[in-house]
């Protein structure tokens, strides 16, 4: 039997829930696992959306509008390794990922493994609260970023050979609990590009922060910015201000601290404010629409367009 045999069926026998956890998926693996999962189960498949993993076709876009057609919630993490496959209480763990290579379904496939293991085995409850709990939802709009990146960046790798061979080194990974230290965003790209002449504690918040992103050597301004907004939009602290902005109009320290607590981030008054207002100038900078902090610097709104 190949892996995918052994997967479809475990995600056919669902009755109430599935879910679908891989670093790596590719739109037409996807739509056949989700095919094999009854209309009436509620499905979450979560998968990261990395520009380089995307530029090398690891995974595809196209991901997103499989998960919307079949009514999958399509979750994002960026530090995603694991692949888990599970129905009910029944869940198979291993090596392989959502595509066709992996799964058996293109010869000569690949050399994966999956293990059956009951849902409720010691270790895999907790991975997946730990899991759920730095994810984010994929929006229209992330994906529409991340193409136009991806896009860009293959048309320039073709023209520039050094940028292909730069493109090609692994990037670090953005730690799900990231919050920016750079309290001014404006200046990382001079840093990025070799610039030193700041003070000390200024240059290492932003070069921690450009660790922690990772953007590929060799872009320009226009590329880097973009790489920064697509990645930052993908964490846990700035989707849900975004989320908690276009629900409920602001987001201010008292719910800022709670968040952060969440996130086991530890923090006090001071801080939280501290981070309310980088977090403003990362998202004025990076993000297209315009944020703002009211006079008293308490809360996050969405600026008004004139």
């Amino acid at each position: 039997m190949i892996l995918a045999d052994e997967v479809i069926e475990l995600l056919r026998s669902a009755q109430r829930n599935a879910l679908i956890v891989a670093p790596f998926i590719r739109s037409e693996a996807l739509t056949k696992l989700l095919d094999a999962i009854p209309p009436e189960v509620e499905t979450t498949v979560v998968t990261r959306w990395r520009p380089l993993d995307l530029l090398a076709g690891a995974s595809d876009l196209q991901v997103f509008d499989v998960a919307v057609r079949k009514s999958a919630q399509l979750l994002l993490r960026n530090d995603l390794h694991a692949k888990l496959f599970a129905a009910d209480n029944d869940c198979l763990v291993g090596s392989a990922n959502v595509t066709n290579l992996a799964l058996g379904w293109r010869q000569p496939a690949n050399l994966e493994l999956l293990i059956s293991v009951p849902r409720t085995q010691s270790g895999i409850p907790e991975f997946e609260r730990t899991l759920l709990a730095g994810c984010v939802l994929a929006t229209d709009g992330q994906r529409e970023a991340l193409k136009a990146v991806v896009e860009d960046l293959k048309s320039r790798a073709q023209q520039n050979a050094s940028l292909a061979d730069r493109l090609g080194e692994p990037p670090s990974i953005l730690p799900w609990n990231w919050v920016p230290r750079t309290r001014t965003p404006e200046d990382l790209y001079a840093v990025y590009s070799g610039e030193t002449e700041f003070g000390r504690e200024l240059l290492d918040a932003m070069q921690a922060d450009l660790r922690a992103i990772s953007p590929p050597a060799s872009l320009d301004l226009a590329q880097f910015n973009n790489w920064l907004a697509t990645m930052i939009s993908q964490t846990p602290l700035i989707a849900w201000i975004v989320s908690e902005i276009d629900h409920t109009g602001s987001v201010n320290e008292t719910n800022l601290e709670k968040k952060l607590s969440e996130m086991h981030i530890d923090t006090d008054k001071h801080r939280a404010r501290d981070i309310l207002e980088t977090v403003r100038r990362w998202m004025t900078h990076f993000l297209p629409t315009r944020y703002e902090t009211t006079a008293d610097s308490l809360k996050l709104i969405r600026a008004k367009t004139l």
